[in-house]
């Protein structure tokens, strides 16, 4: 395989957390584990970062109730850009902040965990997701 070739198959993840220390966190232990890492403080910064880029799947904390409208929208955008298409969506909240699935329904939510999270398997459902909309694309074309 050409090295030209490797970059390519590089998937990008999307971290979304107002928390700096999480954002440079979550970034970190996703580019050991061989993937491509954009940040964003926010939703709307996200909109930003994410113009003309590519997106394989989004990790997006939820933080406060008063976020999920905001990230709602972010997802919103993303699908109406034709970004998002089969572009699948981790969201990470406290217990707390408990999210129902119903609420987020048509925007891509593949997964909905728990923090605190183990990294370990934050990267396991990380790599089936992607691997599961690596082979849907594949079917499709």
């Amino acid at each position: 395989m050409s090295r030209g070739a490797e970059r390519q198959q590089v998937r990008t993840i999307l971290i979304i957390d107002e928390d700096r220390c999480i954002r440079l966190m979550l970034a970190e232990v996703v580019r050991c584990a061989g993937y491509s890492a954009v940040m964003a403080s926010c939703p709307d910064d996200a909109l930003a970062t994410t113009v003309g880029q590519r997106v394989d799947l989004v990790v997006a904390d939820v933080g406060s109730p008063e976020a999920k409208p905001a990230l709602r929208e972010f997802l919103a955008a993303l699908t109406e850009r034709g970004q998002t298409v089969d572009v699948p969506v981790v969201l990470l909240t406290s217990a707390g902040h408990l999210l129902k699935a119903s609420e987020l329904t048509g925007l891509g939510v593949q997964l909905i965990l728990s923090k605190p999270l183990s990294t370990r398997e934050l990267l396991a459902d990380v790599a089936k997701l992607l691997d599961v909309t690596a082979a849907s694309q594949q079917e499709a074309a």
